[in-house]
């Protein structure tokens, strides 16, 4: 019976994946994993796809790069579905596989309980053209402005950038992350500066407690955490990598799935209609130009967002 019910989400992921029939298609797994991705196989296999799924062991930490056997496999699929306990967007082997004309689609962290939640019902068709122009306008900007009422009021040059529009649906241009659909962009390194104010989580560290974190920036790098637990948390997983690059700012994003609401998890917690994140570490994967031991974003919520001195988004209303 609950396969039955998860028979539903799953047909939604292969959808979003594009796969049409007759292409080869990988499904990635963990041993974490392993019933949600033989689900996803079993849909696509249904709906005509070539499928091989592939096991690997649960990674340890977000960007952990890839054995080489399935870096290969990944660059010989048409559509690759990853389903594992951690992030693999930043790995070379997502890049080399995108640049190579693979359609990536990655579900992170998932659960049976999360295929089953309201997030998976969003009408990802008609959130589609509001996240690209929002990533048009991203493009465009030299400049952008983030502020919040929790006293976040950070500014940044995205010159020369492009934005990202994270639809949900798989492409040959970027990855896609459902349920969490964003437009994001990599700043220009060295020119964030401001605070930032955690009123939301630090997905995959921890939810706000207490005090929030106080994030202060200068010349685009992490200069000093201060706040509660969270923030104490935050600082000291930061100094365990032993990597100065993780404290570059490397991203700015906006979330824009209506249903997403914070629960610790980058997949929710970064797609939040009218929240914003802001990723200290690589961003190379992304347009940038830093590669570090880590990718962790932290949300603010009902942001307000300026772009060369328009405003865009406030108090987490898209103004256009």
């Amino acid at each position: 019976m609950r396969s039955m019910v998860l028979t539903r989400p799953a047909k939604t992921i292969v959808e979003l994946s594009g796969m049409k029939p007759g292409e080869q298609l990988l499904v990635l797994t963990d041993t974490e994993k392993f019933s949600i991705g033989q689900l996803v196989a079993g849909v696509a296999h249904e709906n005509g796809g070539k499928v091989c799924l592939m096991v690997i062991p649960a990674q340890k930490m977000q960007g952990e790069e890839l054995p080489a056997i399935v870096a290969a496999a990944m660059k010989a699929a048409n559509v690759v579905i990853a389903m594992v306990a951690k992030n693999i967007a930043h790995t070379t082997a997502r890049l080399e596989a995108t640049r190579g004309g693979t359609r990536i689609l990655l579900m992170p962290r998932i659960t049976e309980e999360r295929l089953l939640a309201p997030p998976m019902e969003a009408d990802f068709p008609a959130l589609k053209p509001v996240i690209e122009e929002f990533a048009k306008r991203l493009t465009n900007a030299k400049s952008a402005r983030l502020t919040n009422a929790a006293g976040t009021d950070i500014r940044m040059s995205l010159e020369g950038r492009r934005g990202r529009a994270l639809t949900g649906f798989a492409n040959t241009e970027d990855i896609a992350a459902p349920p969490g659909v964003e437009s994001s962009i990599a700043p220009v390194e060295g020119t964030a500066d401001g605070v930032v104010v955690v009123d939301g989580s630090i997905p995959g560290v921890g939810f706000l407690e207490g005090e929030p974190p106080r994030i202060k920036v200068q010349a685009g790098r992490l200069t000093s955490i201060s706040g509660g637990p969270l923030a104490v948390t935050f600082q000291n997983l930061l100094a365990g990598l032993k990597d100065p690059n993780v404290y570059w700012v490397a991203e700015l994003g906006v979330g824009l799935n209506p249903l997403c609401r914070l629960r610790g998890a980058p997949d929710d917690d970064e797609g939040e209609f009218g929240s914003a994140h802001v990723a200290f570490g690589t961003n190379k994967f992304m347009g940038g130009t830093v590669s570090a031991a880590a990718h962790y974003d932290v949300v603010i919520r009902k942001a307000t967002l300026e772009l060369d001195g328009n405003i865009v988004l406030k108090d987490g209303e898209i103004q256009f």
